[in-house]
């Protein structure tokens, strides 16, 4: 998303905080047929790409990258003390 790219994830996480065919394509499941489908949508709507990229790489810039970089950091570093 940050460098423009249209981007295709499944409905968790970061990605469920989006909004579908807007800043992202969200799959339902990640299978590889749906990503099939998505790929082969995306392709044949040239217009819908380009909405997608557009408005992921502007939700991109608004992140505070080293906010999200400390909060990823300390996830981990709690899963790896609970283990």
């Amino acid at each position: 998303m940050a460098c423009g790219c249209c981007c295709i994830a499944n409905n968790t996480g970061y990605a469920s905080s989006l909004e579908d065919r807007k800043s992202i394509y969200l799959l339902s499941d990640l299978l590889s047929p749906n990503l099939y489908t998505a790929l082969s949508d995306l392709i044949s709507k040239p217009d819908l790409m380009n909405k997608i990229s557009q408005g992921g790489y502007i939700r991109a810039q608004m992140l505070e990258w080293d906010k999200i970089i400390d909060q990823i950091e300390e996830f981990y570093l709690k899963k790896i003390e609970n283990n």
